[in-house]
């Protein structure tokens, strides 16, 4: 038997297409992390995303995309 570790990579959140995005902030079971989740459009999801993303410039840090073994896991990081 072999075992393998998942590759783990950190992105921007603009880098990742914003179907899979929406996917996660509609997710019902985000709701108890997240009070918006299940709200969002593809309009108020692009505006999340570009908010999130502008800290980078404004603060010098921001939240993060999260991929493992390629795929959008989620996001995490600093924000202001």
């Amino acid at each position: 038997m072999t075992s393998r570790s998942a590759r783990i990579d950190f992105i921007r959140l603009t880098e990742v297409p914003l179907w899979e995005v929406l996917s996660l902030l509609n997710e019902p079971r985000n709701a108890r992390h997240m009070p918006l989740a299940g709200t969002f459009s593809d309009e108020s999801a692009a505006a999340w995303v570009q908010e999130k993303d502008a800290q980078w410039e404004l603060h010098g840090y921001g939240p993060w995309a999260v991929l493992v073994d390629g795929r959008f896991a989620g996001w995490g990081g600093f924000q202001r």
